[in-house]
């Protein structure tokens, strides 16, 4: 048994130390993942889109962000809404890989469930409100209009991560169509603050239309410029002309300056600045 002290002091050493979170947990990334991480941890707080393709890992990219985070006191309260297909998925992934015990959802006449099948009161806490530093819940649940007035008056979360996030699109696909729950859960969530960092996974961002990537990038907080979804699909429009003396440089640099800049603080961003 290790002493009360000892692991006091273990502890502290982690939260100070880069990438104890990822070096801690039962896996080790692969290449790709840990730019992805990189690239996460180098700009904490700020909310990220993961997408790359099919089988290559989101899953363990999430769940070692959110593991990083709270290993470094970067968080202590994270929701994780996922289809509720692969909700049990993410939870053995989360225990077997990550060394997260985290508890799944499963309704208010069964409670809590863990990963070894036991299971937690329902009094305990419902899914907006639980004791649990990181819990999971299906996005289906979420979504429901019967729920969405309890969520959106929860305390705030330090991550928020949805799985399948191109699940939240405009209806029927079309440029005029309002939202569908998913979304307007979303873009509510944003406009209560209802998260410090937001976290996006999904294989396919853009599936048939510009405004399906615009719709899930517009939920983080963008730069002055690329939070017009006229602006930020001109930008691509502009980049991919053939013609390298029609484009509109002026245009183009203005929306690479402000990309450039920090929106919170009005410095530039270390980590773009080295990439440009």
């Amino acid at each position: 048994e290790v002493p009360a002290g000892d692991l006091a002091d273990l502890l502290i050493r982690l939260r100070d130390c880069a990438g104890s979170g990822v070096r801690t947990a039962g896996v080790d990334p692969l290449p790709h993942q840990v730019a992805v991480l990189d690239r996460a941890f180098d700009r904490w707080p700020r909310g990220h889109l993961y997408a790359d393709e099919v089988g290559l890992g989101k899953t363990i990219e999430i769940g070692l962000t959110v593991r990083e985070a709270l290993v470094r006191g970067w968080a202590e309260r994270v929701l994780l809404l996922v289809p509720a297909a692969v909700i049990n998925q993410w939870q053995e992934e989360l225990a077997e890989k990550l060394a997260l015990w985290v508890p799944r959802w499963a309704g208010p006449s069964v409670g809590w469930v863990w990963p070894d099948h036991t299971r937690s009161d329902p009094a305990d806490g419902d899914p907006w409100g639980a004791q649990w530093p990181v819990t999971l819940v299906s996005s289906h649940l979420a979504r429901m209009r019967r729920n969405r007035e309890a969520l959106l008056l929860a305390p705030q979360w330090d991550i928020v991560a949805v799985d399948e996030a191109h699940h939240g699109r405009r209806s029927g696909g079309a440029v005029d169509g309002p939202p569908n729950l998913l979304l307007s859960l979303l873009q509510d969530m944003r406009r209560e603050e209802s998260w410090k960092t937001l976290l996006l996974a999904t294989a396919t961002p853009m599936q048939m239309h510009p405004h399906e990537l615009w719709d899930l990038v517009e939920l983080f907080d963008l730069p002055q410029g690329w939070d017009v979804e006229a602006k930020y699909e001109k930008y691509y429009d502009e980049v991919r002309r053939d013609e390298f003396n029609t484009r509109q440089w002026r245009f183009l640099g203005d929306m690479v300056h402000a990309h450039r800049n920090d929106q919170a603080g009005g410095r530039i961003d270390p980590v773009l600045e080295g990439e440009i």
